[in-house]
């Protein structure tokens, strides 16, 4: 079986663009501020595990969701293009502060979801999984879940080299690329209706 390098990398840099560990790097290490350095990688690893099951779920089910809710391809390219430039909007706006309202891990809530895996990353698997091949859209999405820890772990480096102001600017530049996959998905919905010419 041919294994497409280019679409495969197309996969992750869509992924680990929407996800921004990044730019979500300083989120990760104010959420994990109280733990020990064992403990914080202990979180991560935790976060790591969490990501891969969420992707690899939504990428396995893509097809069936869109059955089940009677839905066709150029449906969802049109509501997930809308959603992926309303995530793209409170990427550049800014997320807010996240809170620990609840005592426990982060690991999960609210660090691999909402935080990484958002509507707008879990939205993007489906495309990937009715859009692409199977064999590089599921690898990419492994690959992008391994690369998303791997980042998060290295947070605090990352921050000291880029410092506030650094990762702020790399978040942006990520929502702006996302924009780009939005537009690109609005028009194929618009082709496959007739509504947009080539």
């Amino acid at each position: 079986m041919h294994f497409n390098v280019s679409t495969f990398i197309e996969v992750i840099t869509v992924l680990v663009v929407i996800m921004d560990p990044v730019g979500n790097s300083a989120a990760a290490l104010s959420l994990t501020a109280d733990q020990t350095a064992e403990q914080r990688q202990k979180t991560i690893n935790v976060m790591g595990a969490a990501i891969a099951v969420l992707l690899i779920s939504f990428f396995l089910a893509g097809r069936f969701i869109l059955n089940a809710l009677h839905l066709h391809t150029e449906d969802f390219l049109l509501g997930g293009g809308i959603l992926l430039i309303i995530v793209s909007l409170g990427m550049l706006t800014g997320r807010g502060s996240m809170l620990k309202d609840e005592p426990g891990s982060v690991a999960i809530v609210p660090l691999a979801t909402p935080l990484l895996v958002g509507p707008g990353t879990l939205t993007m698997v489906i495309l990937i999984q009715t859009e692409k091949p199977a064999l590089e859209g599921i690898v990419g999405v492994c690959a992008s879940a391994l690369i998303v820890w791997g980042i998060i772990r290295i947070a605090t480096p990352i921050h000291r080299l880029l410092g506030d102001k650094g990762v702020k600017v790399v978040s942006k530049v990520m929502a702006i690329i996302v924009v780009g996959y939005a537009g690109s998905f609005i028009h194929k919905a618009l082709l496959e209706w007739g509504v947009a010419q080539r």
